[in-house]
């Protein structure tokens, strides 16, 4: 029978052993007896009837009730319960001997029982080598009770497996993962542990401390333990063994680190990852340091600010003892520290030392002299060189020295040798111009004489140089108020009797000190002086009308610059004394430049190129476009064709064409008179027949064409006011076109050979000019 048929039977048996109900009727009436002994079967089945089934002590017997027996159990000496003989099977009692009633091979400790009898029989381990697939093997030599199978081979539990991993939806073996719910490949627990699997919970299985998230494998009970710090291993984010990290104590010299504060010297050697033993350079306040690096008698004293214990921790010897930190040396502590030669005196930052201190320079010395054989201060003397003791200068004044010379400090007259001592500067002083007394070759005091500046008008004086004027009254001999014509330079005055603002500016050549000194406006840098008006200058002087333009010496001035005439400005015409430049006439009248009818000069195109036309400004400021030749009377196309056509060339304008078409662009309204002479040619209507078919037609300036051959002209506005040509005869007539558009002017003619020898025709343009506005 095959292993599934077995644990059908077996699972069917221990079912039916518990509660199904019985195949046959119950032959002693609920007694634990048997009906045809303890092996018989039932319509082949599993041979246990019902009277096997019903439980004899405590049970229900068949009838349902009751039984007041005792309780079931595996050695009661009866079979009751699961058991599928007495005291044994069932699965929930030792197995059964060889003999025994069975249901599943379970029940027997042979491992077979035979379907037959249902009875366990001899041993059904299977040959392990023999390459059948027999007793309990799930593939061939293996599983079951032989070896687990590799993976891939069949399987129904994970025993049967090496990897310890049956996979239930293909019922073969599957590879060790560290997903699988199993302890199996190199694992120390399930899914955990071995070195490819995640590391292991405390509690779990291990073999080492790697096998555990805490790093710690307890070696009495191979668990992972919990990280300590006493636990004898690096462990946790110990960077050392029980030490460094965020939870245990700083490392000892040596240990390995990742940051300064896992050493106990606070310094982590980043080469090494180890922490180094204090120094005095290493950046941090260690060992018996006070502060970083100072203090505490190893390394260098501190700088103030700094924390010490002691004045011995400090460069300045005093510790504060209220803030424990060095104090910067003052000249009042009582020590000597800082630049001082002696104790709260000398070196340039307290003062000087008493006669008989120490010193290096006689900076160092309340005498101001320091004996360079003893270094010690010495007492003043008037030879030492140095103002000291009494002295008002170096060795002079005081009343115990010699008196002092001019330019000497003193405090009084005494003092001084020339007695003089002045009050402001306390210097001794010879007769001056500051000196506030008369004396010296001064004419009033502190004036005059020559030595002195000029006194102030009304002065004394003996001569003109004796006044700031310049200028000295003779029969008064006082000082003169400076005028613009006393023939003197004085006053504000940049030269004589000109410039400083109160007086006419001077000519070139003479003394500035500004442009507004000079009738040029222009002051020489070097010189000076002032300079003639030049076309360059920047300034407008001379003749010019604006900065360096007009006035007939300069170029002209640009629209918006000041002017007299147009002949001052580029656009030639200067309205309300500003430059302008107009490109119509209609611009000049409008803007104000109109001097009545006449010839006038625009800049059509604003390129600066002027052109001269006449302006009509009495009809409305009208600009006249003139022709340079007229058409002349001949004839133009004499021979038989009968054709319309245009004369070879067109007419010539005095005005160039972009000029013209400058103008139009600028107008609204345009007209000229075309009067055209006859000779055989007819102009416009033919008095011969019915028709115009002998118009002419008109190429106005812009390029576009009239009509021809028609009555009208239409969509242009153009009129034959008197028609002499409609005849075809040997008169000489003319025939006059009233124009009226902006397109004009009339630039050709299109005229039909009427195929006759002898045809004239022609035009007087220069007298019939076009007219824009």
């Amino acid at each position: 029978m095959k292993r599934t048929q077995w644990a059908w039977l077996a699972v069917t048996a221990s079912l039916c052993l518990t509660g199904c109900p019985s195949d046959e009727p119950d032959t002693d009436g609920g007694s634990p007896g048997t009906d045809a002994g303890p092996t018989g079967t039932d319509a082949g089945m599993m041979g246990v009837d019902s009277g096997m089934m019903v439980e004899d002590a405590g049970g229900m017997d068949a009838g349902g009730e009751d039984d007041a027996g005792p309780t079931a159990s595996c050695t009661n000496g009866v079979m009751d319960g699961a058991e599928s003989d007495v005291d044994c099977g069932g699965g929930t009692c030792p197995t059964c001997a060889e003999g025994a009633g069975c249901g599943t091979d379970a029940d027997c400790a042979s491992g077979t029982c035979d379907a037959t009898t249902s009875t366990c029989g001899p041993s059904a381990m299977a040959d392990c080598s023999n390459g059948t697939m027999d007793g309990d093997e799930t593939d061939v030599d293996c599983g079951g009770s032989c070896d687990g199978c590799a993976d891939g081979r069949m399987c129904a539990t994970g025993s049967d497996c090496s990897s310890g991993s049956c996979d239930a939806s293909t019922s073969t073996c599957a590879a060790a993962t560290c997903t699988d719910g199993a302890r199996n490949g190199a694992e120390t627990d399930v899914d955990c542990g071995g070195g490819t699997c995640p590391t292991c919970a405390d509690g779990a299985g291990c073999a080492t401390g790697s096998d555990c998230t805490g790093g710690s494998c307890d070696a009495s009970s191979m668990t992972c333990a919990a990280v300590s710090c006493t636990d004898g291993a690096r462990n946790g984010d110990e960077t050392d063994v029980d030490c460094g990290g965020a939870t245990c104590g700083a490392c000892a010299d040596g240990a390995g680190c990742a940051a300064e504060t896992d050493c106990t010297s606070g310094v982590c050697d980043a080469a090494s990852s180890t922490c180094s033993a204090a120094t005095c350079t290493d950046g941090v306040t260690n060992s018996a340091e006070t502060d970083t690096d100072c203090g505490g008698g190893t390394c260098p004293t501190c700088a103030a600010g700094d924390d010490c214990g002691a004045s011995s921790d400090c460069a300045s010897g005093v510790c504060d003892g209220t803030t424990s930190t060095c104090s910067s040396p003052t000249c009042s502590d009582g020590v000597m520290n800082g630049a001082e030669t002696g104790v709260d005196c000398g070196g340039g930052t307290c003062g000087g030392c008493a006669d008989g201190g120490p010193c290096a320079a006689g900076a160092d010395c309340a005498s101001g002299v320091c004996d360079g054989t003893t270094s010690t201060c010495a007492a003043p003397t008037c030879t030492d060189m140095v103002m000291n003791g009494a002295e008002t200068d170096a060795d002079c004044g005081g009343g115990t020295c010699p008196t002092c010379a001019d330019g000497d400090m003193c405090a009084a007259g005494t003092d001084c040798t020339g007695g003089i001592c002045d009050a402001t500067s306390s210097t001794c002083t010879s007769p001056s111009c500051t000196d506030g007394i008369l004396n010296g070759a001064e004419t009033g005091t502190d004036c005059g004489g020559g030595a002195c500046p000029g006194c102030a008008d009304g002065g004394p004086c003996g001569a003109d140089g004796d006044c700031a004027s310049g200028s000295c009254d003779t029969t008064s001999m006082t000082c003169a108020t400076p005028t613009c014509t006393d023939g003197a330079r004085n006053g504000m005055e940049s030269d004589i009797d000109c410039g400083g603002g109160t007086c006419p500016a001077c000519a070139p050549g003479e003394d500035c000190t500004a442009g507004t000194d000079c009738s040029s406006g222009i002051c020489g840098g070097g010189s000076m002086t002032c300079n003639a008006p030049t076309c360059s200058d920047g300034v407008a002087n001379g003749a010019e009308t604006d900065v360096d333009c007009g006035g007939g010496t300069c170029g002209l001035c640009s629209d918006g610059d000041t002017c007299v005439r147009g002949s001052d400005c580029s656009g030639d015409h200067c309205v309300g004394r500003r430059c302008q430049t107009f490109r119509t006439c209609r611009e000049i009248l409008e803007g104000g430049g109109s001097r009545g009818d006449g010839m006038y000069s625009i800049d059509p195109r604003g390129t600066g190129s002027n052109v001269t036309v006449y302006c009509d400004m009495t009809g409305g400021g009208w600009t006249r476009i003139d022709y340079s030749a007229d058409l002349p009377f001949t004839g133009h196309f004499d021979g038989p064709d009968n054709v319309y056509r245009y004369l070879p060339a067109d007419f010539t304008t005095v005005l160039s064409r972009a000029d013209i078409t400058a103008i139009r662009a600028r107008s609204t309204e345009g007209r000229q008179r075309y009067v055209g002479q006859c000779y055989h040619v007819i102009h416009w209507y033919y008095t011969g027949g019915t028709t115009y078919g002998y118009a002419f037609g008109f190429r106005m300036h812009d390029g576009t064409t009239t009509p021809s051959g028609v009555m009208s002209y239409a969509p242009y506005d153009i009129t034959v006011s008197a028609d002499g040509c409609r005849a075809n005869d040997s008169v000489n007539r003319t025939t006059t076109f009233d124009i009226n558009s902006v397109a004009v002017p009339v630039m050709n003619v299109y005229q039909r050979d009427g195929g006759t020898l002898g045809e004239h025709f022609g035009s007087q343009l220069t007298m019939n000019p076009a007219w824009l506005r």
